[in-house]
């Protein structure tokens, strides 16, 4: 008895083999010692070449704070990606928090500044 052309049954077995279905969709397997399929680092030169301007333009923006007459201003922190640079901290007044948004503003290619420090209201 012929179910197929590949599967036959056995002359004494009544029962029905059905054949196995495969999904469309193949699992992938991690195979030990295969490269993976994508690069650990990320190896554009314009992504690096962002990153290493975004790193200048920290260093400076820090220096300006750094550097300010008000001791307070010294302790806030900056942070910039994409040539936004991130104020955070917290400052006794708005105009100490007006004063570190004005330092920083000194810094050649800082598109945005996104002045993110708290005010402590006492």
């Amino acid at each position: 008895m012929s179910i197929g052309p590949a599967l036959e049954l056995p002359p004494d077995t009544n029962a029905v083999i059905q054949p196995q279905c495969r999904s469309a969709k193949r699992r992938r397997t991690k195979v030990e010692g295969a490269p993976p399929t994508r690069p650990a680092a990320i190896t554009d030169p314009v992504v690096e070449a962002q990153a290493e301007r975004d790193g200048m333009l920290e260093t400076q923006a820090r220096a300006e704070l750094h550097n300010s007459a008000y001791h307070a201003v010294r302790q806030v922190s900056c942070e910039v990606r994409d040539c936004t640079l991130t104020l955070r901290g917290r400052l006794p007044s708005f105009h100490l928090k007006q004063i570190a948004q004005t330092v920083v503003r000194r810094v050649d290619g800082i598109v945005i500044i996104d002045n993110q420090v708290e005010v402590d209201r006492a």
